[in-house]
Order: structure tokens, then sequence, then C-alpha cells
């Protein structure tokens, strides 16, 4: 609760941060020729941030890995090793959620430099670059809530098994399985997004 708390507040800054920046750009707009510009702090907040999102994609890759192991494993009804599957899956989790306020820590020190890049379409696509990273991290967000929901099923589940009660019909686990894969390719497809960005502002700022 603490971490995701925290990732909340970096991302509300980042937020109001582009707000303001948006609304002193349109008020002091200005139209020079001048060349192409980008803060040393931006260059090094966008490649760690860069480096951070990798490492997201990559974990959510054994994640999706995890779930196809759980979902043969409930179907099979051995809920003892679904439930060491995810318990596995915890650390990741863990990993992730330091991973986004890490991240979110990059995106706030580029929203500060945004304002020096020049020119102003390089500006753009770094605010949108910026904006594609945020939805990265809340889907990120939903993702570890949705873990933390799976285990807890699955736990119910495993001990009305072994009570004999088993539940019939019961597709909760299946669902949540597909939810998760979905908050996945979201992470991914944000990440594609950044990166693509990133490549056209490259091509306006070398």
């Amino acid at each position: 609760m603490v971490i995701k708390k925290q990732i909340k507040r970096y991302l509300f800054w980042v937020i109001s941060l582009l707000i303001i920046l948006a609304i002193a750009l349109f008020i002091w707009r200005y139209f020079l020729i001048t060349p192409p510009f980008v803060p040393k702090e931006f260059l090094e907040a966008r490649y760690q941030g860069a480096d951070i999102a990798g490492v997201i994609v990559s974990q959510a890759a054994v994640s999706n890995q995890h779930l196809e192991a759980i979902a043969r494993y409930d179907k099979s009804g051995e809920f003892r090793k679904a439930l060491q599957v995810v318990g596995e899956n915890s650390v990741i989790n863990k990993e992730l959620s330091q991973k986004a306020i890490e991240l979110s820590k990059s995106l706030e020190q580029m929203t500060l430099a945004l304002a020096r890049i020049r020119p102003n379409k390089a500006r753009s696509l770094a605010q949108e670059a910026i904006v594609y990273e945020i939805g990265l991290i809340q889907h990120l967000i939903n993702y570890s809530d949705l873990w933390a929901k799976l285990l807890e099923v699955l736990r119910i589940k495993f001990e009305k098994s072994l009570g004999n009660s088993f539940p019939q019909g019961n597709h909760e686990i299946e669902e949540l399985i597909q939810e998760i894969n979905k908050e996945v390719e979201a992470i991914n497809e944000f990440n594609q997004k950044f990166s693509k960005t990133m490549t056209e502002f490259d091509h306006l700022t070398s």
C-alpha cells in the first residue's frame, strides 16, 4: 500500500508538471528558429527510464509463463502447485513495484527538463513519450493488483478443495488470468509507443 501511494504521488507530480508546462508554453510560445537542444538531465533520465521499462517488460514476459503454468494446474486441480507458482511470482511483483517507483522518478526528471528542449516539435514528442510511460505505470499497478487477487482466489479455492468442497464451475481464476494478460499486453504496447516516439524525437534533435 505504501509503495502504491509513492507511485501515485510521483505520477501526480509528473502529470501536474505536464499541465503546468503546457499552460506555460501556450502563454510564452515563441517562433524563433533555434538549433536543437536537449538538456543533459533529460537524456540521463530518458536512458535510465528506458532501461527500467525494459526490465519491466522482461519481467512481465516471465509472468506470462507463470500464468500458463497456473492455468494448467488450475484445470488439473493441482492447486498446491498453482499457489507455489503464484508465490514465486510475488517476488517479481515486488521487484516490479520498485521499478515502477524508479520509472516514476525518471519521468519526473524528464518532465522538469521539458521546457528547455528545442525545437517545439521535439518537445511535444518528448511530452507524448512521457504520457505513454505514465500509461505503462498505471497498467503495471493494475497488473500487481490482479496478481494479488489471483493469489487470494487460489488460496480460497485450495482450502475448499482440501475440505472436499471444491467449487465446481468457478471460472474466476481463468478470468483473472485473462485480465492479467491484457495488462501485460498494454504494458508492452505503451513501451513500444514510447520507443517509437523517442525514435522520432532523436531524428529531430540529432
